[in-house]
């Protein structure tokens, strides 16, 4: 496209979430680039042959044909080999960012982007001094720095995993099955917090918590930012925000150099972990993330949490603390130490972990002491260790001690929920207070079809976490009167983006819609959320059964004195074979994974309701789910 003189460079960007991708798409059109938008690998490839942009932005996570098998073909290509790639993605796996370098890649840009990240990157790319030797060259010494740095991090987190189930096999067990069953989801959440504090700033808070669920998996973690044998800060107001009503953090000493209050870091550090773990511990300590057992949500008391910085007075730590709890006695913050009770659902024994997880992976030790003060130690490192072979060693060695975990997912189960529940259930309460927040803030009154967008990835994650949920033990749903038309609705509206809903809905690649509601339909002894949670879950299988398009089906009527709610739609069908496993959550048609949760938690969800699920399935026709329902007489 000519814009007056000038020709405006061409950039195709891929993703599955489309309220991310449209942002994105406008974020460079303010930018004076032309865009276009695929949201799978398949459309990738043919868009990338036909339109021959100058840059190519893709997410790694994706159905039909994921991001590092569409940058693989690309490569292969002689007509788009050449065009630059850069992975923009919510993953959470470094091994995924290396392969996607390796593969042909040239950078990578996390989610939810930073516009100064993002104009950096644009300038290096689509700028006037850029060139296909220079971003090579670039490409290449990438390659080398992140294979070093996810060697350093594979090979800490297997120590890690070898410390914890040494001192705990429950515990190292259940975040094994918890990291397998969690990571799809994490990733999808990623992308609606990203999309919602583009628009509302406070669901930072909910990324921030996110965060602290992803420490959780046993995924090599430190991979990005470092900061090489430098002095660095990790200022106090990072450590109080969003909770400056629930503690106060104080320096217990001034600082000598007059600079503002804060924590220094010197040499080889991550200090975003170090700033994020510190604020998961201040925030169970306060009771912001709430224990299993804890009730009351707006504890009166304000924590004080004093820290001694003591770096300052030996060069040889890379950081060195001591904090200490006045509110907090010795005798019970040693007893959190213990990791059984991060499995009995404590907040502070998670956050205590999380800590300690964290000065691990950076080379540090924290322990509590007798007196009751936390404290932290790591050495001070000038650069980065490059002794591949060594690592490689040290790597193999960590992977012959590791057991494998014998006993199957559900011994583990009520484990796994008590792991997650103060986490999930900090997000969840603030994505009630942000839709809220957001039907009263004046921009996005005046800006309907934002306020539509902050309001439907709010819903969204709000199931989603409902997913997480499911995925430990679950409870029975209290049972109220549900109308399907409207849970239907709802859900419809939440994947706006993904179907062909309204007459003005012509961007490629939707899903028809068809519904046929009986109009004396009763509503149904069920729960909405579950029931929402259901469909949500059986409308996205059903989309990425369709990657081309297609039609999904809703309908719903009584039958033989039950309620029966169908969902089928015209896609790639189940083999036969197939069909009695489809609900176990070993079973999966995705790529590189070993479990399924979507339809497994639909089948838990209707078995605590007390109703039954049929299927009906035949391949390159589509598939049926029949849900039964007990109606409650008006």
């Amino acid at each position: 496209m000519v814009t007056g003189n000038k020709i405006m460079k061409k950039i195709l960007c891929v993703d599955d979430a489309p309220d991310m991708l449209k942002l994105l798409a406008r974020m460079l059109e303010m930018r004076g680039y032309e865009v276009a938008m695929a949201t799978n690998g398949l459309e990738a490839i043919r868009k990338a042959e036909s339109w021959q942009p100058n840059l190519i932005i893709t997410d790694i996570i994706m159905p039909y044909m994921d991001g590092l098998d569409a940058i693989t073909a690309i490569r292969k290509n002689p007509q788009t080999a050449k065009i630059p790639i850069i992975v923009f993605t919510a993953s959470i796996d470094a091994d995924d960012r290396k392969r996607a370098l390796e593969l042909g890649a040239d950078e990578q840009m996390p989610k939810p982007f930073d516009f100064v990240i993002l104009d950096n990157l644009l300038q290096r790319f689509l700028g006037p001094n850029s060139s296909i030797q220079n971003l090579e060259q670039s490409r290449q010494d990438e390659i080398r720095e992140a294979s070093i740095k996810v060697l350093l991090a594979q090979k800490m987190d297997l120590a890690y995993q070898v410390k914890i189930h040494q001192t705990n096999p429950d515990l190292a067990a259940t975040l094994v099955y918890f990291t397998t069953l969690t990571r799809d989801i994490v990733h999808s959440l990623r992308n609606r917090f990203g999309i919602m504090q583009s628009y509302l700033p406070q669901a930072r808070y909910c990324l921030h918590l996110l965060e602290g669920l992803t420490l959780l998996h046993l995924k090599p973690t430190l991979s990005q930012n470092f900061f090489d044998g430098t002095v660095t800060e990790i200022a106090l107001p990072d450590l109080m925000k969003f909770s400056a009503n629930r503690y106060k953090v104080l320096m217990a000493e001034h600082r000598r150099n007059g600079k503002p209050p804060g924590l220094t870091l010197k040499g080889w550090l991550d200090s975003e972990l170090l700033s994020l773990s510190l604020w998961l511990l201040f925030q169970g300590i306060s009771g912001r993330i709430p224990s299993i057992d804890q009730a009351d949500i707006d504890p009166p008391t304000k924590h004080l949490i004093q820290i001694r910085d003591n770096c300052n007075d030996n060069p040889n730590f890379g950081l060195g603390l001591t904090i200490t709890l006045p509110s907090y006695p010795a005798s019970y913050l040693l007893k959190l130490d213990d990791l059984k009770y991060v499995l009995q659902g404590n907040a502070t024994a998670l956050g205590l972990m999380l800590l300690k997880k964290t000065v691990f992976l950076n080379g540090g030790t924290c322990r509590v002491t007798n007196s009751g003060e936390i404290d932290l130690k790591i050495p001070f490192a000038s650069s980065q260790p490059d002794n591949v072979e060594e690592m490689e060693w040290a790597i193999s060695q960590f992977v012959a001690e590791l057991p494998t975990v014998s006993r199957p997912y559900e011994t583990y189960q009520s484990y796994l929920q008590n792991l997650s529940h103060g986490l999930i259930e900090a997000m969840v309460r603030e994505l009630d207070h942000i839709a809220v927040e957001a039907r009263h803030d004046d921009y996005l009154i005046t800006n309907q079809k934002f306020l539509n967008t902050v309001l439907r990835n709010c819903a969204y994650a709000r199931l989603l976490l409902e997913n997480l949920r499911w995925l430990g033990a679950g409870t029975d749903p209290a049972c109220e009167a549900v109308d399907l038309t409207q849970a239907v609705q709802s859900v419809r509206e939440i994947l706006r983006s993904r179907i062909r809903d309204r007459a003005e809905d012509q961007a490629e690649g939707l899903v028809d819609v068809e519904q046929d509601f009986a109009s004396d339909l009763p509503p149904i002894c069920a729960n909405r959320i579950a029931v929402e949670q259901i469909l949500l879950n059986l409308i996205m299988n059903a989309l990425e059964a369709m990657p081309h398009g297609g039609t999904l089906r809703l309908g719903a009527s009584l039958r033989g004195g039950q309620v029966c709610l169908e969902v089928s739609d015209s896609g790639h069908g189940i083999p036969p074979q197939s069909l009695p496993a489809i609900f176990e959550i070993r079973f999966t048609t995705k790529q590189r994974k070993d479990y399924g949760t979507g339809l497994y938690v639909v089948r838990s969800i209707i078995d605590r309701l007390g109703g039954r699920i049929e299927v009906a399935s035949q391949p390159d026709v589509g598939t049926k789910f029949s849900l039964y329902f007990t109606p409650i007489s008006t």
